[in-house]
């Protein structure tokens, strides 16, 4: 799983029976915290018996590099490990469908210095190839 400083990842955990029973816990709250609401500050762990539950967790990123791990602990006693990988902020935008794109390289990129803390868009194509219509 990827993040990065300032962002945040949905996870989806659904097991046979439905949306996942059980605990997860971030390594390292410092650098990686869990939410439920993706507009609210995350925690160190998050207990999905506890609340309702739709299956989707909130991996928020605040570190620009390095990594961490999340413990997955489900009702029945069953135990997995997450890695996540920290990135700096950057975001790619690709098109909807890739029918008239002969380029697999996003057609847009928003990027901001790690250190700022608001969220400048500056948008630029990278490469952009329309096949003629028939």
């Amino acid at each position: 799983m990827f993040t990065g400083n300032g962002l945040q990842a949905q996870l989806r955990l659904y097991d046979v029976n439905g949306p996942f029973r059980g605990t997860i816990t971030s390594t390292d709250p410092g650098r990686v915290r869990l939410s439920f609401d993706p507009k609210a500050p995350g925690s160190a762990r998050l207990n999905t018996a506890a609340s309702p539950f739709d299956g989707i967790v909130y991996i928020q990123g605040f570190a620009a590099e390095g990594g961490a791990t999340l413990t997955v602990d489900a009702a029945d006693g069953r135990k997995a490990e997450i890695a996540v990988f920290l990135l700096p902020s950057t975001m790619a935008l690709r098109p909807p469908s890739t029918a008239y794109v002969t380029d697999p390289h996003p057609i847009l990129s928003m990027e901001h210095a790690v250190s700022s803390k608001d969220l400048p868009w500056v948008f630029g194509p990278v490469w952009w190839t329309r096949t003629p219509a028939s």
